[in-house]
């Protein structure tokens, strides 16, 4: 379930909190709720290098613009780059199905991180709208085409596990390319993937289960994970295809049985 686009309130501008910020401060927080590292949780983990890439600013501007936002208490952030856009889920009222989501990423979150139980408060305390609701926060929607499907993966069922593959790659694997959208070849290579694990696991397959212990296992290879920069290509990342095709499948299988109990 990808975000094809934020909702950013006009009243950003009007904010006393957003007022009282440096112009780079204002431009980070407004990258912050519409970056495509975000999520439907508004807790993420974006590296240093990430944002100096898409801002196009030195690490010591993107840094000072980052802290001048903690200290506004606009967000939170750890050294290792995990960032909570502090008031993401009052501003961000969702539909049930997409709260069922947020609480996924929420499950997945590092046991470790300091402000994980002031996101967990931050959600629990509300009601979302109920389901079929046309206020969310955010659309999937897009234009059908020859090669594009009009659903996106936030729409596509479960069936055969495709859902439960991208969300658990995206939530684990923050520094992989995004699946946005849902074309024929992608449903290809999510159908295969399906059908690999099946016939490694037999009876016991339970794709809710086995696609976040997969990508747990990928996200402890810097090269699996996308965090080994490539030299000769500065902008590369690593994406979903590489992870599900046959020889990098047994490779990460192998690594452990990925839902052993």
């Amino acid at each position: 379930m990808g975000r094809l686009f934020a909702l950013v309130y006009l009243s950003f501008w009007n904010s006393p909190t957003v007022a009282a910020l440096s112009e780079d401060a204002r431009a980070a927080a407004l990258y912050l709720l519409t970056c495509p590292h975000g999520n439907f949780a508004g807790v993420f983990r974006l590296p240093d290098a990430y944002a100096c890439d898409d801002l196009g600013w030195t690490l010591e501007r993107w840094r000072a613009a980052a802290h001048a936002l903690v200290r506004a208490d606009f967000i939170a952030r750890t050294e290792s780059g995990w960032t909570w856009i502090c008031q993401y889920a009052k501003w961000n009222q969702v539909n049930t199905n997409v709260r069922k989501h947020v609480m996924q990423l929420l499950a997945l979150l590092p046991e470790d991180l300091p402000f994980k139980a002031s996101v967990y408060e931050s959600w629990t305390e509300k009601e979302p709208f109920p389901k079929g609701s046309e206020r969310v926060s955010e659309s999937t929607s897009t234009s059908p085409s020859k090669s594009l499907s009009s659903k996106s993966f936030k729409s596509s069922t479960r069936t055969n596990g495709h859902s439960v593959i991208v969300d658990s790659y995206h939530a684990l694997l923050p520094d992989c390319a995004r699946w946005m959208v849902r074309t024929d070849k992608r449903d290809r290579v999510l159908a295969h993937a399906d059908k690999l694990a099946r016939e490694a696991m037999g009876d016991r397959y339970d794709p809710e289960r086995f696609w976040p212990a997969y990508f747990q296992r990928c996200a402890l290879d810097d090269w699996l994970a996308g965090r080994q920069p490539n030299p000769a290509n500065p902008r590369w990342h690593q994406k979903l295809e590489t992870l599900l095709d046959d020889t990098r499948f047994a490779q990460v299988f192998e690594m452990q049985e990925v839902c052993r109990e």
